[in-house]
């Protein structure tokens, strides 16, 4: 059984958890990005599970006096940006955001696309051996993702409602 935390967190590794605490209450999602799985809690009771690899899911919460639904939605699949909105009696009450913030320098984006391409291209004009080019690539991927996990990061945080932001 997971620990509910006291506020929202987000991880590549250890999921993300939006944490409201709305009339009293307090509603917990947990996704775990690699595996599909999520969580619903009300006042660290687990109240609903699913696992799913989509791009939008809900889930309702009754309580005495409403019916709370828990709706997360994918904003970005590049920057892993996802929203989860609590809405009570179908009305939003609120929202929060996690996304990953890649602070790798757009040259070394390019470079790294660039050198992949060159030993594709070489490896297809039969300019490099095979063994050659898997150890340049192998090389390539393991910098890139060393790189990304160490400037990246991981953020969530409140974001305004619809009605907040057309007013």
């Amino acid at each position: 059984m997971r620990t509910v935390p006291d506020a929202s967190t987000a991880s590549g590794i250890r999921g993300y958890w939006f944490v409201f605490n709305e009339e009293g209450h307090t509603f917990a999602h947990w996704v775990g990005p690699v595996t599909g799985k999520e969580e619903v809690f009300l006042d660290n009771r687990l109240v609903s599970e699913s696992r799913r690899f989509t791009l939008n899911s809900s889930h309702s919460v009754e309580t005495p006096h409403a019916t709370y639904t828990l709706i997360l939605r994918s904003i970005s699949v590049k920057s892993s940006a996802i929203e989860c909105t609590l809405l009570r009696n179908g009305v939003p009450v609120a929202r929060a955001v996690a996304r990953y913030e890649s602070n790798v320098p757009r040259a070394m984006r390019i470079a790294t696309i660039a050198t992949v391409a060159g030993v594709l291209y070489a490896q297809y004009k039969s300019i490099v051996s095979p063994a050659i080019s898997a150890v340049v690539l192998c090389s390539v991927v393991a910098t890139s993702v060393a790189v990304t996990l160490s400037r990246g990061r991981y953020t969530i945080g409140p974001a305004p409602l619809q009605a907040q932001t057309e007013a």
